[in-house]
């Protein structure tokens, strides 16, 4: 007689399906199966307290004995339950309910990418593009926690109903404070898309999701994967030692998006893409630093003050005054008698010394010619630096000064349905011109952050009001607002270049309709910001909560092209 689950399910006396439905039937209605993996059951279900589908991972239950794998499996929802990102699976619920441990998160109804690769075997170049930008601003944002998925593959990657990418599985997610679960010289993932430093087991970062992200655009791109092999050995060997494969492209489209594809896939991980949001930026066509550039490290951890060396903390050393080798006046020195021997020997190295004389010359000459000719005359390539910064900066102050008048004219319109107070985006116009210049995070179009004027003894205060500090303590809501929409904006018509995403501050009510709208980082096109700013005033909100119930508060929120 059977006398375990495991033993049950073994001896074919039940069928796992019916062993989880028995133990989670008060709550849940399971409806089918919808795969499974080494590590999890999936199966669709009802919620019958919400009576809305769900999707409900199950550790398999000849795992649910091994303390590791249980671990694991909970660290998967723990790890995506702290996401809060559109294109990340939200977590509803973890329980567990006798062995069945389960997580309950989102039914997607678009299926997998591996299902449409399955029936398509490839996609177009803009369908890249967009898988790339929602996958790629999923990763960067986790990324920003300390959070690596090591497991981007078609299966991973879903779609909701609308047609949105929405990673799932962050199940051997690590965080970068958590406790390493891999024994030592393991490597987790699949082999396909391994990045070089992961089928090493060496430590990664970010970096190596950019790889196996580049691996999926690869098979996306050509319909099959760069690297493959008879076992996972070879398959890893080659991705740490041969060459990218070159496949035909027949389209200019196709080439430049391989030519992003290429970088993601470099085998040094210094050579790629830094971050997802370089990544974004060169699919966007904004300029990218060059490959093997120096550039700074957005994960950098801040350096703690006591390890800045002070005057008070270095140690003096007293000055031995006899020990200092002073200067000889011209009476001793003519007064030392001629080293006839020492001259000789300098004399020697006089052609040498000659040569770097006349060259350092040289190179005096024209530094003075060029001073000479810019100061006088106006030399051509330097004045024409100056000219291009010049109308960069007047340019940049042009758009400023539109999203101004852009906030007062809005101030003066009547009130919307979808505008409740009638006061868009200037109630305070001149609030909205410091969130336009002195926010931490706000920039001009193609010029770089402008800092704000901080003091040393200026500490940063919780508040209310969006900029630094706001809802530090958490005193205006415990959850912040979210779009029940996507925030995609369709380009205008006539924009020729794909514009740069518009971040804006949104204060929403507790009815969940846009009260006010204000800059935090504005595109670089006037027409998209505005379409970004009428498309953040018409769509509904779930508003924030404070102890559960719906409050008003401002959320920032990111509104890329379509």
């Amino acid at each position: 007689m059977a006398t375990t689950p495991v033993q049950s399910v073994a001896t074919g006396q039940i069928a796992e399906i019916d062993l989880v439905r028995e133990a989670l039937a008060a709550e849940y209605e399971i409806l089918e199966e919808l795969g499974r993996g080494g590590m999890a059951l999936v199966y669709r279900a009802r919620d019958r307290s919400l009576e809305r589908e769900v999707a409900i991972k199950v550790l398999p239950f000849s795992l649910a004995f091994d303390a590791e794998f249980v671990e694991r499996f909970q660290r998967e929802a723990r790890t995506a339950g702290q996401l809060e990102h559109p294109n990340i699976i939200p977590i509803y619920r973890v329980g567990r309910s006798g062995r069945v441990i389960y997580f309950v998160m989102k039914f997607l109804r678009g299926g997998s990418l591996s299902n449409v690769l399955a029936e398509r075997g490839r996609l177009t170049p803009p369908e890249i593009r967009r898988l790339l930008v929602e996958a790629g601003g999923a990763l960067g944002y986790a990324a920003q926690r300390g959070i690596v998925h090591r497991d981007i593959k078609p299966d991973n990657i879903m779609f909701d109903e609308f047609g949105y990418s929405v990673l799932t599985d962050f199940g051997i997610a690590k965080a970068a404070t958590g406790q390493k679960l891999t024994g030592t010289g393991m490597s987790i993932g699949t082999p396909h898309y391994m990045s070089p430093e992961q089928a090493r087991a060496q430590t990664i970062d970010g970096r190596s999701d950019i790889y196996s992200l580049g691996v999926v655009a690869y098979q996306c791109l050509t319909g099959a994967v760069p690297y493959d092999g008879d076992d996972s050995f070879a398959i890893g060997y080659k991705h740490i030692t041969e060459p990218l494969p070159t496949p035909t492209l027949t389209t200019p489209d196709e080439r430049r998006l391989y030519e992003v594809i290429r970088r993601m896939l470099l085998k040094d991980p210094p050579e790629r893409f830094q971050s997802c949001e370089e990544l974004v930026d060169a699919l966007q066509g904004q300029p990218i630093a060059p490959v093997g550039a120096v550039r700074p490290r957005a994960a950098m951890p801040p350096i703690p003050p006591d390890a800045v060396p002070t005057l008070a903390s270095q140690a003096t050393t007293p000055i031995d005054a006899a020990s200092v080798d002073r200067r000889r006046t011209p009476t001793e020195r003519r007064a030392e008698p001629r080293r006839v021997a020492d001259r000789s020997a300098a004399l020697k190295g006089s052609g040498r010394s000659t040569a770097w004389l006349w060259l350092l010359l040289a190179i005096g000459g024209g530094g003075a010619g060029m001073f000479y000719y810019y100061k006088v005359r106006g030399f051509a390539p330097v004045a024409g630096i100056a000219a291009a910064d010049s109308a960069r900066q007047a340019d940049s102050l042009r758009m400023v000064d539109s999203l101004r008048r852009m906030d007062s004219l809005a101030a003066a319109l009547p009130a919307t349905p979808a505008d409740t107070t009638g006061q868009q985006a200037a109630a305070a116009p001149a609030d909205s011109a410091a969130s336009q210049t002195n926010s931490p995070d706000s920039t001009t179009p193609d010029s770089a952050p402008i800092a704000p004027v901080q003091t040393a003894e200026a500490p940063i205060v919780a508040t209310c009001e969006p900029g630094r500090g706001y809802n530090l303590d958490h005193s205006c809501f415990d959850q912040r607002p979210k779009p029940l929409s996507p925030t995609f904006v369709p380009i205008p018509d006539g924009v020729a270049r794909i514009p740069r995403p518009s971040v804006l501050w949104v204060q929403v009510s507790a009815e969940g309709k846009t009260l006010k709208v204000r800059a935090s980082r504005p595109s670089n096109n006037l027409r998209f910001e505005r379409a970004a700013r009428e498309l953040a005033r018409t769509i509904t909100w779930q508003p924030a909560k404070k102890n559960g119930l719906p409050v008003t508060g401002w959320t920032q929120w990111i509104f890329r092209p379509n």
